[in-house]
């Protein structure tokens, strides 16, 4: 397994997503930690490239660091729909 940090600073993160698929040649796993900031901008060039590497058979996880832990990239956009979802109905509540 390998785990590498990126900043996002200077690179697109779905560019950097590229970087890190040289791991594949001698570890099972890649888990690529990154900022959500730098998730939410570049959404969806990074679901494209983890399509890319699906079909590559490169096993690549992103995770996001939430509130003291690691999520993957699929428990974050589900809990952003989830509070996107759950804000809209108090507003319509209130009128």
């Amino acid at each position: 397994m390998v785990i590498d940090a990126k900043t996002s600073i200077g690179h697109l993160p779905s560019d950097e997503l590229l970087d890190v698929q040289k791991y594949a040649r001698f570890a099972k796993g890649i888990w690529v930690v990154m900022r959500p900031i730098a998730i939410l901008l570049d959404l969806d060039g990074i679901i494209g490239r983890l399509k890319d590497t699906d079909r590559l058979g490169i096993d690549m996880e992103v995770m996001i660091p939430v509130r003291d832990k690691l999520v993957t990239l699929e428990e974050f956009v589900n809990e952003g729909r989830g509070y996107m979802a759950e804000l809209l109905q108090d507003r319509s509540k209130r009128g």
